[in-house]
């Protein structure tokens, strides 16, 4: 269901910007998933969005592209840091408002 709903959405996306250059996964599922990455964009061929299966299944915890190389709309892995990532959101809202 996860997966269904992922490639939903990159559908919808893809359909309200008129297409796309690029899908980045990233974070804990998008970052050393590679099944689920593999799950998410197949039959996704009809946009353009091709996986090379070796570059995905080889691509955990590190940056680097998995779309194949004839592929027109690259993928992407770029791992997130997102417990810093919340830390620093956190920090920018609070700045922003006067504490009491």
């Amino acid at each position: 269901m996860f997966c269904y709903r992922v490639k939903k959405q990159i559908g919808a996306y893809l359909a309200a910007l008129g297409g796309t250059d690029a899908v980045v996964f990233g974070g804990g599922i998008g970052e050393n998933s590679p099944e689920v990455r593999s799950r998410i964009t197949e039959g996704m061929e009809w946009c353009g969005m091709v996986i090379n299966k070796d570059r995905n299944k080889n691509m955990i915890g590190k940056e680097g592209k998995i779309s194949a190389d004839d592929a027109k709309v690259g993928i992407y892995v770029i791992p997130v840091d997102e417990a810093v990532m919340i830390a620093r959101d956190t920090v920018h809202c609070l700045r922003k408002r006067p504490l009491k």
